[in-house]
């Protein structure tokens, strides 16, 4: 497995600052082809497992990539950015017991906030239309005075130019390799309701897409009370322990689609069945982790970021 920070972060090179979803997209296909490289790895048995923005990542890697195996998607957006955020806060404010109304008008505002943005020729129209609406939203008590500069700056960063606009479901329909798509019942920052549904009619021409709704779990699925952010515990914190591939549901998930495609007579095959050889599976993580280095393992410039085997 191969785990790496995004550009910029901790260990990698490059330049966070300015990066869209599509330039780590690209970040995602070198990691890709790095493993693929690796001397130990079947380049045959590669995929892309990402987590919430990850999941969005892995389909656009796969899409453009055809020796890409599998995917698996991880509490993975399924709608458009503008739609996800304003499905996202509206939960997140219930989850806070705000009341109805401040919640419906926000939810106006938000809508209003976002088409203005994906609809302006520049970034900087966009901010100037941003902080005018933003400056309404604080009239009508919707916004916090304070609010106005810094959420006019971030809601027009390229990141989020970018994201409002992508519709994530384009990407899994043109999938041609087994999909695996978890969500958590309890997520507040991809609903399972707004995306799971999505996701399935996105993957239902796609031969081994497999749409998983976890209840109880949260955007991290992990198990929980009520998905509030502020209760998502991020893994890195817990102990780790070693665990075999094959006794984690997505293992277990791969591992039964990989042996199909190798079965003589599996029409999933394709050339790859002819090709293909015992090895290791392997999985490209599109999602910030720490990285250790293994003896042997040579670090690599690619694409502004640093890989390492792990």
């Amino acid at each position: 497995m191969l785990r790496y920070d995004k550009r910029g972060v901790g260990g990698s090179g490059g330049v966070y600052r300015g990066a869209t979803t599509a330039d780590f997209a690209t970040d995602a296909a070198a990691a890709v082809r790095f493993v693929m490289a690796y001397p130990d790895i079947d380049p045959l048995r590669v995929g892309v497992l990402g987590h919430s923005e990850g999941g969005v990542i892995a389909p656009m890697v796969a899409a453009s990539d055809p020796e890409v195996a599998f995917i698996v998607m991880m509490a993975g957006p399924a709608i458009r950015g503008d739609k996800l955020f304003v499905a996202q806060s509206a939960k997140v404010a219930r989850l806070y017991g705000a009341p109805e109304a401040y919640v419906a008008g926000r939810q106006a505002l938000d809508r209003e906030l976002y088409a203005a943005v994906i609809a302006a020729p520049t970034a900087e129209a966009a901010r100037a239309e941003a902080k005018a609406i933003i400056v309404r939203g604080v009239e009508s008590k919707l916004v916090d005075a304070g609010e106005v500069d810094s959420l006019a700056k971030s809601i027009t960063s390229p990141w989020q130019r970018y994201f409002l606009a992508h519709g994530p479901r384009a990407g899994p329909a043109r999938l041609k390799v087994p999909v695996l798509a978890v969500y958590g019942g309890l997520d507040a920052q991809a609903p399972a309701a707004d995306n799971a549904s999505i996701a399935r009619e996105a993957l239902k021409d796609v031969q081994g897409a497999t749409v998983v709704e976890m209840p109880g779990h949260n955007h991290l699925l992990q198990r929980a009370e009520t998905g509030s952010p502020q209760r998502n515990t991020p893994t890195s914190t817990r102990p780790c322990r070693p665990m075999r591939l094959s006794s984690w549901p997505a293992g277990s998930w791969i591992a039964s689609e990989q042996e199909m495609r190798q079965r003589p007579d599996s029409n999933a095959a394709g050339p790859r069945r002819q090709r293909a050889r015992n090895g290791e599976m392997a999985l490209s993580v599109a999602k910030n982790g720490r990285k250790r280095q293994v003896s042997g393992a040579t670090p690599r410039s690619v694409s502004g970021a640093v890989w390492r085997r792990v």
